[in-house]
């Protein structure tokens, strides 16, 4: 953990195996960056952790990277929370070149809040799993009115499926910005790109979600996820947001616009 200025510098690193702490069963996190930290990373494994893998929150707080690879980032004991292999919230910012995330908990790639920004190139998240409780999130008792027959939530059956997952998201975006290009995203439990509007939802009153989500993708492969894309925001512009992305072989949908839950403060914040 970084905090209150700190500025690290840290190459051909490997971070393994952090446990949590005794008392209480919470964090055992790879990196967590907070408070105005800037930070260098060149060629870091981050792997069997608990929590989060990397987390970026805070204005001021930014990361510079290359190479980065976190794998199998386990939930917290405590209460089966997070799990998430990279973190960006609240005022945060990335700017990495060539990620991998494998096997993490939860959501492998986490944006949210107001001015959380990351800008990725070179990206692969694959098998991302669900965190182990039920969701207790927002709108997960909602129905959609779409009428697509990519995104027909009317069937209760998988609606009573859906109740157990808990996330299982490649990528979820909520109110925050991102940027990525030359991406793959495959294998995720439930979602593989998770797009979410807190703006003017009672569940979201928190100040810290009073901006609309953006997305800039470029040059990417969705597939092979229970669903590829699932879009809760109704002033999303296809056509600008996506460039040569192909989003294909997803289980049940390729594309949605069913209510589904995201995480909440609650889900994302660090001890």
């Amino acid at each position: 953990s970084y905090d209150y200025g700190t500025k690290i510098d840290r190459k051909d690193t490997t971070i393994i195996d952090h446990k949590p702490q005794q008392f209480d069963k919470t964090n055992g996190g790879g990196i967590e960056m907070m408070h105005g930290v800037s930070g260098i990373l060149h060629r870091v494994l981050i792997e069997n952790n608990y929590g989060a893998g990397i987390a970026i929150a805070e204005p001021a707080t930014n990361l510079l990277g290359t190479d980065i690879t976190i794998n199998n980032t386990k939930e917290q004991i405590a209460d089966n929370r997070l799990g998430y292999g990279l973190i960006i919230a609240i005022g945060g910012s990335c700017d990495i070149d060539r990620i991998k995330l494998n096997n993490n908990t939860g959501v492998g790639i986490l944006i949210a809040g107001v001015d959380a920004t990351a800008n990725l190139n070179n990206v692969q998240v694959d098998n991302t799993s669900a965190n182990s409780s039920p969701s207790t999130s927002n709108n997960s008792d909602s129905d959609s009115d779409s009428d697509s027959d990519t995104a027909n939530n009317s069937n209760t059956a998988q609606d009573e499926d859906d109740s157990r997952y808990k996330f299982g998201f490649g990528i979820n975006v909520i109110g925050g910005v991102i940027n990525i290009e030359r991406f793959i995203i495959t294998n995720s439990q439930w979602v593989g790109l998770v797009i979410f509007d807190p703006s003017n939802r009672p569940d979201y009153e928190h100040f810290f979600f009073t901006n609309e989500p953006a997305i800039f993708a470029k040059e990417g492969a969705i597939s092979d996820n229970r669903i590829g894309v699932n879009i809760q925001y109704d002033n999303l512009n296809l056509d600008s947001s996506f460039k040569n992305v192909q989003n294909f072989d997803n289980t049940d949908f390729d594309l949605s616009f069913q209510e589904i839950p995201v995480p909440g403060l609650n889900d994302f914040e660090l001890e």
